[in-house]
């Protein structure tokens, strides 16, 4: 079997290559100070043909926009606030020469990016413009793997050995098998826990009669967002397989994240590594005891559920926003990892009109959100992360021509709590 490998992972390498791409560059377009506004999101495509294609769009929607400081048609405005002229629904990178390509309504722009620079010639009605910008608050981290601190400890009884097989029918092997398993993934990459639940049907089966019959096993596997009591539930199947006990035994499914046993499955303990296919990139270690879900210490960080109403007040003003984010009602496996949701968003309450959200994405794995909206043909995206208590993300604006739009910066969204 091949084991996954984490050092020759293209895949693997695209946030780190977009830790440096995405964000505000500022700088001056014909020696008028300007900002460019780059957005990268995984998952999400203006063009739903991009994802099947075999280019970095295939992974990653790319969206952004260009913006004045000094411009008649926005009027004066504070140091964090743009005159935006351009919007960009749509882009391609390519890192290997550096090029940025983006799409607009108007027209297509080539850039080209180099040591955190990006240099552009924008094609307007008058002129022709040639950019420079440079990236700001460019702070770039090394990665960080944390240590599992809290483990499952089974009882004296799941922790016995399973049966032996005993064909044709493996009883007793197939009575100790059947049932749900309980407990966590620990997410070495962001010291996060998630809920697991496991759920195994062992039955016998055999293609030739006069063969004794094989242990085979079907399995479901949920993962809870937000808690063992959340309503946000992903639940994905492994494709049936039969059973031996040595280590190397994997379930897989070709919609479903790989679940790897590294070590021996006993009577009603499971010890493994949680790997995504897609990625072929370890997430890290899951424990799971046969009956019911141990409780974690409350000092452990809890995956949480990125569903539910978040609401800020901007500073300075009485103008307040929310965004809604929805959990889908059949969620559709773990697409790429990715989980799609629906939602909407006020930009102003009392001022604008309430919105709909055509598509986001959620990656549980880094607990990074997005989400695209529309405007007639023009569109744009949203980004963040999710915390426990709030949202912490950067809201755009309007994909129209003029809009004044904020610095590149996540605003904190208090979480609504509902009663």
């Amino acid at each position: 079997m091949r084991t996954p490998c984490r050092q020759f992972n293209l895949k693997l390498m695209l946030p780190h290559l977009f830790r440096f791409r995405r964000g505000q560059y500022e700088g001056d377009c014909n020696g008028n100070g300007a900002a460019l506004q780059v957005q990268t999101v995984r998952g999400l495509q203006a063009n739903e043909s991009e994802s099947r294609g075999s280019g970095l769009e295939r992974h990653y929607g790319i969206t952004a926009r260009l913006a004045f400081k000094n411009d008649s048609f926005c009027g004066d405005l504070p140091s964090d606030r743009w005159c935006t002229k351009f919007h960009f629904k749509r882009g391609s990178y390519n890192f290997y020469l550096g090029k940025l390509n983006l799409q607009g309504e108007q027209s297509s722009e080539e850039c080209r990016v180099k040591s955190g620079e990006i240099t552009c010639r924008i094609r307007t009605f008058r002129e022709l413009l040639t950019c420079k910008f440079t990236k700001k608050q460019d702070v770039a981290q090394e990665a960080r793997f944390f240590t599992r601190r809290y483990n499952l400890f089974p009882t004296e009884e799941q922790n016995q050995d399973l049966p032996p097989p005993a064909p044709p029918l493996n009883e007793a092997l197939s009575t100790a098998l059947r049932g749900s398993f309980f407990g966590y993934v620990h997410n070495e990459t962001t010291d996060v826990y998630f809920p697991v639940r496991l759920d195994v049907f062992p039955y016998s089966s055999t293609d030739n009669p006069h063969n004794p019959n094989q242990m085979m096993i079907s399995s479901t596997a949920s993962i809870y967002l937000g808690g063992a009591g959340s309503e946000s539930i992903v639940t994905q199947r492994y494709e049936p397989r039969s059973f031996y006990i040595r280590p190397g035994f994997t379930l897989s499914g070709p919609d479903a994240d790989s679940f790897f046993f590294d070590s021996r499955v006993e009577k009603g303990y499971v010890r493994g590594v949680w790997y995504s296919p897609t990625s072929l990139e370890k997430v890290g270690t899951v424990q799971l005891v046969k009956g019911a879900l141990p409780a974690l210490p409350k000092e452990a960080k809890v995956l949480p559920s990125f569903a539910g109403e978040f609401k800020r007040t901007i500073p300075r003003s009485q103008i307040s926003q929310w965004i809604r984010f929805i959990f889908p009602a059949q969620p559709n496996y773990l697409t790429d990892h990715l989980i799609r949701f629906s939602g909407s968003y006020q930009a102003a309450v009392g001022t604008t009109p309430i919105r709909d959200i055509e598509k986001g994405t959620f990656d549980p794995y880094t607990g990074r959100i997005g989400w695209l909206i529309s405007k007639d043909d023009a569109s744009t995206s949203g980004s963040g992360y999710i915390d426990t208590d709030a949202a912490h993300l950067f809201f755009p604006p309007s994909p129209i021509f003029g809009v004044v739009a904020n610095s590149y910066i996540y605003e904190r969204f208090e979480r609504e709590v509902t009663k």
